[in-house]
């Protein structure tokens, strides 16, 4: 879930300067802070989606629990779309 080089597209101007700075300068320590600062900005992101997807989870179980029998079979097949995201044409075919 944690996808840095996105965060160094994004700043690549910064990137590619704090880069030059460490072989010119030996400026490690602005380019760690660089580094962390885009680590942690990419994790507080990560973390945003995933309670995001939670409270989705949540909200269509609260749905299906109130759909009788109907809805048991309907919050198995919820569990195994949150277990498995991305399905293929292959999985319809079982």
């Amino acid at each position: 879930m944690l996808y840095i080089s996105h965060f160094l597209k994004k700043n690549r101007g910064e990137y590619y300067d704090r880069l030059q700075a460490v072989r010119m300068r030996g400026a490690w320590e602005e380019w760690l802070t660089f580094f962390v600062q885009g680590v942690r900005e990419v994790a507080t992101q990560a973390h945003e989606t995933a309670r995001k997807i939670l409270d989705l989870r949540t909200r269509a179980q609260s749905q299906l629990q109130t759909e009788g029998k109907t809805g048991v079979t309907l919050l198995r097949a919820l569990d195994v779309l949150f277990a498995q995201p991305v399905l293929t044409d292959t999985w319809f075919r079982c």
